[in-house]
């Protein structure tokens, strides 16, 4: 069920080609955008990209030096501005201080980057595995809201969101594949933002001959 629904979602909408990035600095900028995007729409994580790239500042080592005012004013387009200044710097004086290059930090095995990942503040699943995915080139599943909410009403998940139970259960039915995974991911996003909405457009909808949400109605 879960290959057709890739299957089904990849015809449609077509390859995503995530993480999206504007600078020749991706891996560090995943991880800035991996940060400011919790709980902020993308357009607004890309006007702050744009401020730091425009500033120069669109790196882990630069970051580290600002002041914290500095990082705020730079990043306020996305929400929670002061919050997401004040863990952006931690992260950054971190890894800077610790491992100078990400290369090293991503060498090492999925699980050892995943614990320190989750033991740094602001950092939770969802970003953590972001991180992982799409910056590392580790093959761990990312889920969210919007994978609960459409395989919930496809009727392929019961029960509330919980992360680690929804992780598991998509990557024991998928080929442990890195391309997949990180496609599959976006077009779980790409389908809640356009049809699979709080209040669904159900006819124009990809997977309205599989869901059983639709066929309810």
């Amino acid at each position: 069920m879960l290959l057709n629904i890739y299957e089904t979602l990849l015809k449609f909408f077509g390859f995503q080609h995530w993480w999206p990035t504007k600078s020749g600095n991706k891996t560090e900028e995943i991880i800035i955008g991996a940060v400011l995007t919790q709980q902020t729409a993308w357009r607004n994580v890309e006007k702050s990209i744009d401020n730091l790239i425009n500033a120069g500042c669109l790196s882990l080592k630069r970051i580290s030096g600002m002041k914290l005012k500095e990082i705020e004013n730079l990043i306020r387009p996305c929400g929670f501005y002061r919050v997401k200044a004040k863990r952006l710097k931690e992260i950054s004086t971190y890894f800077s201080r610790k491992y100078g290059n990400l290369h090293r930090f991503f060498e090492k095995p999925l699980e050892e980057c995943r614990k320190e990942l989750l033991s740094l503040n602001g950092i939770g699943y969802e970003t953590c595995d972001a991180i992982l995915l799409y910056a590392g080139n580790k093959p761990i599943f990312v889920v969210d809201r919007y994978t609960h909410r459409i395989l919930s009403r496809a009727g392929v998940w019961s029960g509330k969101f919980r992360y680690e139970a929804l992780r598991r259960f998509i990557e024991s039915r998928v080929p442990r594949d890195l391309k997949l995974y990180k496609e599959f991911h976006a077009l779980f996003d790409e389908l809640a933002k356009t049809y699979c909405r709080s209040e669904p457009l159900c006819k124009e909808c990809p997977l309205r001959e599989m869901c059983k949400f639709k066929q309810g109605k």
